[in-house]
């Protein structure tokens, strides 16, 4: 069990490297030929971690171009767990304390631009209103300790997030359409595989449980050192702030150490 448990770990630790290697490559760092960071987007995000590279591409693009705005940014609505508080009216400045979500929580103050609960204090996945007030203070209460377990499933998500877009024909380039369904089924096929065929059944679901969820929650630790926890605007809001200073505002400043780089690949040194 312990080995099954190991290698889960390792398993995950090696698909989030993957995801911010993929991340560069696709952002047409790596290679000088646009080409050559597809076909490396494709190896090492679709066959490796067995994200859909058009649906990154169409996912993340969009985050850039509006992080941290309710309802447009695709980065804090893509959770498969219900955390929102929601009613018509609520205060004109969202960036709000730990503390002073309890001092205010309170039905008049609920609205679905008003995150309590997610990624951090101020962004989550999925918004969803909740009508049950008591539900709302208990999750505004208990963030910092539900935001990692709430976030273990995300990488499980995502993965079915950019399965169906592939499926359903939602490539940003046609020609890489069959390349796109081809790499994905791989990468589930080998993953699946390799885990039902070394490993007695129970082992194999401890092994793929331990991998899921461990990803999602080493990615969550990334994510948590940039854009969570900082202000969540209304695109109204939004509209009125240059495009770079949105950038600024919703980005942590993370001082680059060597384990830093390491664990980000970089990504404490850029805004991403």
């Amino acid at each position: 069990m312990l080995a099954a448990v190991a290698a889960g770990l390792l398993m995950a630790l090696f698909w989030q490297q993957c995801g911010w290697l993929a991340h560069d490559a696709l952002h047409n760092q790596v290679f000088a030929d646009r080409r050559f960071n597809d076909a490396f987007g494709f190896l090492v995000g679709n066959v490796m971690l067995g994200f859909s590279v058009n649906w990154w591409k169409n996912k993340h693009c969009t985050h850039h171009a509006v992080p941290n705005v309710h309802d447009v940014d695709p980065d804090i609505d893509t959770m498969a767990v219900p955390c929102m508080v929601g009613c018509p009216e609520y205060p004109q400045d969202v960036r709000l304390r730990p503390r002073q979500w309890r001092a205010i929580i309170g039905p008049e103050y609920f609205c679905p631009s008003l995150p309590i609960l997610g990624r951090s204090e101020h962004a989550l996945e999925l918004f969803t209103d909740m009508k049950d007030t008591d539900v709302a203070r208990f999750l505004a209460a208990y963030q910092p300790v539900l935001n990692f377990p709430i976030l273990a499933p995300a990488r499980l998500a995502w993965c079915y997030a950019s399965i169906m877009y592939s499926v359903q024909g939602h490539v940003l380039d046609p020609n890489t359409a069959i390349v796109e369904l081809t790499t994905l089924a791989l990468h589930w096929v080998v993953y699946l595989g390799t885990a039902f065929l070394f490993c007695t059944p129970l082992r194999a679901l401890l092994y793929l449980f331990v991998s899921q969820t461990a990803c999602g929650v080493f990615l969550a630790v990334v994510f948590s050192v940039n854009h969570n926890g900082m202000p969540v605007y209304t695109s109204k809001a939004a509209g009125k702030i240059y495009f770079y200073e949105l950038q600024v505002l919703t980005s942590h400043d993370v001082t680059p150490t060597p384990i830093n780089d390491w664990f980000t690949t970089t990504r404490s040194s850029t805004t991403w």
